[in-house]
């Protein structure tokens, strides 16, 4: 039975022929307000809906483990929110285009823990790293790796100054 409701908000339940579930707001035939979905692979999405689309902020548990909780732009992780990864890693920073771009900090679960700049899901331009170990490395990042001059101070009081390449020390200045 097929029922129209227009202006206002019910609490209702969509089952779709693709397998995805949805309780929550529907506002004129559509997913509106509050609510969650359950996926088809398992995943489920709690939290604003607008015009069918995840809204403006909710928490996603993905069926791989990964928790992300925040902000989203087209349905999709946007702005700022944080995601606790099945392996124990915590990313908690801006996001555009369900990756992680701009400032952010992850701590990762070997203790070792990077504050500085994403771009694409990979760590970019300035950035610090403070190992589990105590040795901490302050410059620029590249690709996701060490790149340019820059300074490591190691748990033993020595520093090294200089020019790094792929993760590799290069030349003392």
């Amino acid at each position: 039975m097929f029922m129209k409701v227009t202006g206002r908000i019910i609490k209702g339940e969509v089952i779709f022929r693709t397998g995805e579930i949805y309780e929550g707001d529907l506002k004129n035939d559509t997913i509106e307000g509050k609510g969650k979905m359950v996926f088809r692979d398992g995943s489920v999405y709690e939290g604003d809906w607008k015009k069918n689309r995840i809204g403006r902020e909710g928490k996603l548990i993905s069926q791989n483990g990964d928790i992300y909780e925040g902000h989203w732009q087209s349905d999709q992780r946007g702005d700022e929110g944080k995601i606790i990864y099945k392996n124990g890693d915590v990313f908690e920073g801006s996001w555009k285009e369900n990756q992680r771009q701009g400032r952010g900090k992850m701590r990762y679960s070997n203790g070792d823990i990077y504050k500085g700049f994403w771009e694409n899901d990979e760590r970019e331009s300035e950035g610090k790293i403070v190992y589990n170990n105590g040795d901490i490395y302050e410059g620029a990042w590249r690709w996701d790796r060490m790149e340019g001059k820059r300074k490591m101070v190691f748990k033993s009081g020595a520093v090294y100054e200089g020019e790094w390449a792929n993760y590799t020390m290069k030349e003392c200045l």
